[in-house]
């Protein structure tokens, strides 16, 4: 098959929180990367229906029984949509986060899941040992992807540093007048801002600063 050509295309950056349920249980056993699953009620209403392929961004996991260094962000490469190679009948928002967990399950522990760029789009192989190449390159391009400056700050974001305050929490997909809200951000500019918003309906990958210029 023709090769797997891939890029870095900003997105978002889509924020999630939400808890970890369980997969089809196929990415440790069947294809030695293990991925954690975000609760689809984090993620369906914020993406829209033709958002799928291979895309890259940032992880925590909010489980109290992990060691520290386990809940630090970690670099996330993701699957979205529907898996052609296994023609899933649900969309899935799958995370191989690039920390080693030791075997370690979190079902039920909060993730979150803050999507930044695409990659590729998602592709059926000839083969499992295809698909399995295809990931090991898609893991080792998203590492080096995530170290270019404009993509590592996004280590630093507002959804990791309230990551243990809202533990626990419903799923969501922070929008951005929430956004503002969760992290303390003053009322009235947070109302100006969900104006600009409110204004902005063929442009929903304005960002946080975008919006906040333009509310001055």
């Amino acid at each position: 098959m023709a090769a797997v050509e891939r890029v870095i295309e900003r997105v978002g950056p889509y924020r999630f929180a939400g808890k970890v349920v369980k997969g089809f249980q196929r990415g440790s056993k069947q294809l030695g990367w293990p991925t954690a699953n975000l609760d689809p009620a984090a993620f369906e209403k914020q993406l829209d229906a033709s958002t799928e392929g291979v895309y890259i961004g940032w992880a925590s996991i909010a489980d109290p029984t992990l060691p520290e260094e386990a809940r630090a962000v970690h670099k996330a490469i993701l699957s979205i949509g529907w898996n052609p190679q296994f023609e899933n009948k649900e969309r899935t928002v799958e995370a191989y986060i690039t920390h080693d967990f030791q075997g370690r399950d979190f079902y039920d522990a909060q993730m979150n899941l803050l999507v930044c760029a695409f990659i590729r789009p998602q592709a059926k192989f000839e083969s499992f040992q295809h698909l399995i190449d295809a990931i090991t390159a898609d893991v080792e391009f998203g590492r080096n992807a995530l170290d270019t400056p404009e993509l590592v700050e996004l280590r630093a974001d507002g959804l990791f540093g309230a990551a243990a305050e809202s533990a626990g929490a419903a799923p969501q997909a922070l929008d951005d007048r929430a956004y503002l809200e969760h992290f303390g951000v003053h009322a009235a500019l947070s109302a100006a801002v969900a104006t600009v918003v409110k204004e902005r309906p063929t442009n929903p990958l304005l960002t946080i600063a975008e919006l906040l210029s333009k509310s001055k």
